[in-house]
């Protein structure tokens, strides 16, 4: 599932999220595209439109959605693991902030040559993954974003 939108404050948000597990996957989305939609509405009604304050409102929306997730999995006691894999992109002013989930990595090119390169941090130790700390850096109007 992908969604994505670019603000009326220029803040461009990308959600490309894959769910691996076939059991519950319409709560599943339903909980990504609640948070999808709870973000950009708070992104929107933002009135410093500083990075700084674009940071607090990202990182509150991904601690609060893997708080969802959790409480999700936790009250599936039957089911092992739900694996979903993906990521949540966010660009404001030339900046780049994304968090990453699941066994998965994020290459930027520039100038068709590989300009850098970051693994999650998977670990298969509960029964669904987690949004890690958001990375953060400059991107330019060619760079192309590969989630692979």
């Amino acid at each position: 599932m992908q969604n994505a939108e670019t603000l009326s404050n220029h803040i461009h948000i990308d959600m490309d999220i894959s769910i691996l597990s076939t059991i519950f996957v319409d709560f599943q989305k339903d909980i990504f595209n609640e948070a999808f939609t709870q973000l950009t509405e708070e992104l929107s009604n933002i009135q410093d439109k500083e990075t700084k304050q674009i940071k607090k409102v990202f990182e509150v929306a991904l601690q609060t959605l893997n708080s969802k997730l959790n409480l999700f999995a936790q009250k599936m006691e039957k089911v092992e693991f739900f694996e979903i894999k993906g990521s949540i992109k966010l660009i404001h002013k030339g900046i780049l902030m994304a968090s990453l989930i699941g066994n998965v990595s994020m290459m930027i090119l520039r100038d068709n040559k590989l300009f850098y390169l970051t693994n999650n941090d998977y670990k298969k130790l509960g029964k669904i993954d987690f949004f890690s700390e958001f990375v953060e850096g400059d991107v330019h109007d060619q760079d192309e974003i590969l989630l692979v």
